[in-house]
């Protein structure tokens, strides 16, 4: 065997391999430079394309669906990100310490911070917008359901930007058919599966709670690589005359990340303003980078959380496969809402091992290759649609959305991504129970 011969059969596939490896590492920032809104990353805007379909199979007629859908767009999450902007900028404008772009960037946000000062966390009029917009598609999208006038149940956290959210899905619902009969119910009773992650989940410990708060054992490390990635000096000295002074008046990279998280959330908003510009491209790619870091240690397959930031989300995938039984069973409802929040849904699909989001990777630079959180929007939704076939009604399948979009589930696929009740069931009773288990082993 030659030499040629030898390396396409040793080698080649390494290099294919490779070549691979490095087109996926570049797919994030291609992603990102393909729509600069998806730097935003949760804060992304939810892009109401129209995914392609596969018909159900010949027979088979949607009869149920089940729904989590994440709030809607929403302002900032902390009213301090507006508030320290706000306070740094004009403190050294009045000290004359701003370059003309700092100026510049100063005089813009101060004009509009009086929209946005004290309202951190709350559901914008566009994201009320998104929900009655998928409203209204989800009943045009399975009118066999909607026009037998069904009954629709509808639950939220207590959060108010989810309650609101689900108002005004029932409203959108309401529009497209004025008849419809719909149950509204927000309760802390309904915390423990809503938000799995919230005080109201009894399997959470004080150890959970604390790793998705500001004193969280990895926050060192992550400061460190966004240290490492971030040239905090180069920023500073963009929008300040002397960074010395700048320093002095702020932790540089928390400014820079609030203004960041300002410029990533103006899409969100009905503000016509823009603060991209106050960035490079590579730059607005690393502060994703940084905020991406922090969903995959808290919910996704991180090794350092041991498993439990996906395993909270058992009680979210018991309620939506339980529920489901007894639904069919009692005839209705017909159709379950559920409204939450985004690391929900992240650790939910991390659970039901969806392809894209079961990665575990320990370099945080490798993050990114296998985790990009705006693929759950604002509005982000799940949804599970039930089809039943009309000549043998215990033959049931079962189609998962991400986003409107079909996804592949872990089991006998022959027809898929339509996947038999029975299999689904099946399947994820055990998931559940596996993840009790582990946080039982993990406390």
């Amino acid at each position: 065997m030659n030499f040629i011969s030898i390396f396409r059969r040793l080698f080649l596939p390494l290099v294919v391999l490779l070549l691979a490896a490095t087109a996926d590492a570049q797919s994030a920032y291609d992603e990102i430079k393909a729509d600069i809104d998806k730097a935003g990353g949760v804060y992304f805007m939810y892009p109401f394309d129209t995914p392609s379909a596969t018909p159900a199979p010949k027979g088979y007629e949607p009869f149920y669906i089940s729904h989590y859908g994440r709030h809607g767009a929403r302002y900032i999450l902390s009213n301090d990100q507006y508030d320290n902007v706000a306070e740094v900028l004009r403190r050294a404008r009045a000290d004359g310490k701003l370059t003309a772009r700092g100026i510049d960037a100063c005089d813009r946000f101060l004009a509009i911070y009086p929209h946005l000062k004290g309202r951190a966390g709350d559901l914008t009029p566009k994201g009320q917008m998104q929900h009655r917009r998928l409203a209204g598609r989800m009943y045009a999208a399975y009118p066999e359901i909607f026009r037998r006038h069904p009954r629709i149940e509808a639950y939220s956290t207590v959060v108010p930007r989810c309650i609101m959210s689900m108002a005004a899905f029932c409203e959108g619902l309401k529009e497209a058919d004025p008849s419809l009969e719909i149950f509204t119910e927000t309760s802390s009773v309904n915390m423990y599966y809503l938000n799995p992650h919230s005080t109201g989940n009894p399997a959470g410990t004080a150890e959970d709670f604390r790793y998705k708060s500001a004193d969280a054992p990895w926050r060192p490390e992550w400061r460190r690589f966004c240290e490492e990635r971030i040239d905090v000096e180069t920023i500073l000295a963009r929008l300040f005359t002397d960074t010395a002074y700048a320093r002095s008046i702020c932790d540089p990279l928390k400014f820079e990340q609030d203004l960041f998280s300002v410029a990533a959330h103006m899409q969100c908003t009905d503000l016509d303003e823009s603060f991209y510009d106050l960035f490079t491209f590579d730059e607005l790619c690393r502060f994703w980078e940084c905020d991406n870091y922090t969903y995959y240690v808290e919910k996704g397959p991180d090794p350092r959380n041991r498993g439990r930031g996906t395993a909270l989300a058992e009680t979210l995938l018991d309620d939506i496969v339980s529920r489901a039984g007894e639904d069919m069973a009692a005839g209705e409802p017909s159709v379950r809402l559920r409204f939450g929040h985004d690391g929900c849904i992240m650790a939910l699909l991390t659970l039901m091992r969806i392809d894209g989001w079961t990665t575990p990777v320990t370099d945080p630079a490798k993050i990114k290759d296998v985790w990009q959180v705006h693929r759950i929007p604002m509005a982000s939704n799940m949804q599970f649609v039930f089809y039943r076939n009309k000549k043998n009604p215990d033959d049931v399948l079962v189609r998962v959305l991400l986003n409107e979009k079909e996804l592949r589930l872990p089991l006998p696929g022959d027809r898929a991504p339509y996947y038999r009740w029975e299999d689904f069931r099946d399947f994820y009773a055990g998931i559940v129970r596996e993840a009790r288990l582990k946080l039982e082993a993990t406390k």
